[in-house]
C-alpha cells in the first residue's frame, strides 16, 4: 500500500512542575491579571524569550494563566498542588525541538517558583499525518480496541473522525484537511509542504495517540526525558492499542492487520512492543480473586457432595475446559481480559 507519512511528531505536551510561588511574583501576577480585567484584554508580557499574555481569568485550580502561541503556563499558590503546569502547543512543537521548548519553560517557571522539581508528564499527544489512504471508507468495527467508548463523527455514514477511549489512552483518526478548512491553521499545510510527496489536492488524515499521566507512568514515560527517549515505541503502542484490522473469521483476535496500519507502524522505526506495568487496583487484588475462587470450590464441593479438595479441583478443571471450548485460544482470551482491565478507565 502506498501510504505517505508526511509528518510524525508530538502534538501536545503537558507537564507539572513542583515548587512554591515567590511572594513578590504573586503580587506582580495579580497586578497583571487585574490590568487584564480592567482593559478587558490580556496583558502582554514577554518572558524568557517567549511571548505571553496574562489572562483576565484563571483556570481552576490555577489562579494565573499566561498564554502564548508556543505554550501556556498556569501557576497556583496552593501548597497542595504542583506550583505550575506548562502546556507546549502544537505550533510551538512544530518550530522548536520539544526538549528545547520545555527547557525554556522550565527556566521561566524557575523565575517564578525558584528551584523546582523535575517536570512530570501529565499528557502527551502524538500525531501522524498521512496521505494515500481514505480512512473515511472504513467501518469503525475494524478497529480492535479494549475501549467501549468509540464514537464516530459526524455519523457512521459519513465518518470524518473515529475516536477510541476517553481516559488514560485515547486514539483518534480524523480528516485533518477538513478540520483545517474550519480552523484556518495555514502553518500546518506549510509543514506538510516540506515533504516531497505531499499532494495539496488530496486530503490528509491524522492518526493521534493521546496519553494521560497514569498510562505514561505505566509505560515508563512519567517524565519528559523518559517520554522523549521512547517516542517511536509510544506511538507504536497506541497503534496496537487501537489496531486497524481486516475482518476475517469470527474472532477479531486473529484478524490480520490492515496494510495501512502496518505501514504506519513501520514508519515509527521501531518494532519494540511496550508493556504497561499496571497498578494492583487496575487488575484487581489477587487476594480477592483467590478468596472468590476458594469460595466457589467449597460451593462446588457441596453441590457435588465431594469432600476431597483435589477431586473437586479436578472436576472443576474438566468442566472449565469444556466451558471454554477446545477451539478457544486461552492465551488470547487472557490478553484480551488484561487489556480490558487496563483499559477500563480509558474507555
Amino acid at each position: 500500500m502506498s501510504l505517505t507519512v508526511l509528518r510524525m511528531a508530538i502534538d501536545t505536551l503537558e507537564c507539572s512542575i513542583g515548587g512554591r510561588i515567590r511572594p513578590h511574583v504573586e503580587q506582580v501576577l495579580d497586578m497583571w491579571k487585574l490590568q487584564a480585567q480592567e482593559d478587558e484584554t490580556p496583558t502582554y508580557s514577554p518572558m524568557g524569550g517567549l511571548d505571553f499574555a496574562v489572562q483576565a481569568q484563571g483556570s481552576s485550580p490555577y489562579r494565573w494563566v499566561m498564554k502564548g502561541d508556543d505554550a501556556t503556563v498556569r501557576v497556583t499558590p496552593s501548597p497542595k498542588l504542583p506550583g505550575a503546569s506548562v502546556r507546549l502547543s502544537a505550533k510551538g512543537l512544530a518550530y522548536y525541538e520539544p526538549a528545547e521548548l520545555l527547557g525554556l519553560l522550565v527556566n521561566i517557571v524557575a523565575d517564578y517558583l525558584g528551584p523546582n522539581e523535575e517536570p512530570k508528564t501529565s499528557r502527551l499527544d502524538q500525531c501522524a499525518d498521512v496521505q494515500g489512504f481514505d480512512f473515511g471508507r472504513l467501518d469503525g468495527a475494524q478497529f480492535v480496541c479494549p475501549a467501549s467508548f468509540r464514537p464516530v463523527y459526524p455519523n457512521i455514514d459519513h465518518p470524518e473522525t473515529y475516536q477510541f477511549g476517553r481516559g488514560k489512552v485515547v486514539v483518534r483518526v480524523y480528516n485533518k484537511s477538513r478540520e483545517l478548512r474550519v480552523s484556518g491553521k495555514t502553518w500546518v499545510p506549510a509543514l506538510w509542504g516540506s515533504h516531497p510527496d505531499y499532494d495539496p489536492t488530496q486530503d490528509v488524515w491524522r492518526v493521534e495517540v493521546q496519553y494521560r499521566r497514569d498510562a505514561l507512568v505505566e509505560l515508563g514515560a512519567g517524565t519528559p526525558a523518559e517520554a522523549f527517549a521512547m517516542l517511536p515505541e509510544l506511538m507504536r503502542y497506541g497503534l496496537s492499542w487501537a489496531d486497524l484490522r481486516i475482518p476475517n473469521g469470527s474472532s477479531s483476535e486473529h484478524w490480520p492487520r490492515h496494510p495501512a496500519w502496518e505501514a504506519l507502524a513501520e514508519a515509527t522505526g521501531t518494532h519494540t512492543v511496550l508493556e504497561r506495568t499496571s497498578r494492583s487496583a487496575s487488575l484487581g487484588e489477587l487476594a480477592q480473586i483467590v478468596a472468590a475462587v476458594a469460595g466457589y470450590v467449597k460451593s462446588a464441593g457441596a453441590v457435588l457432595d465431594v469432600y476431597d479438595f483435589n477431586e473437586v479441583w479436578r472436576i472443576l478443571g474438566n468442566r472449565a475446559c469444556v466451558r471454554l471450548g477446545e477451539d478457544v485460544d486461552f492465551a488470547a482470551s487472557v490478553r484480551r481480559r488484561r487489556l480490558q482491565r487496563l483499559g477500563r478507565e480509558s474507555s
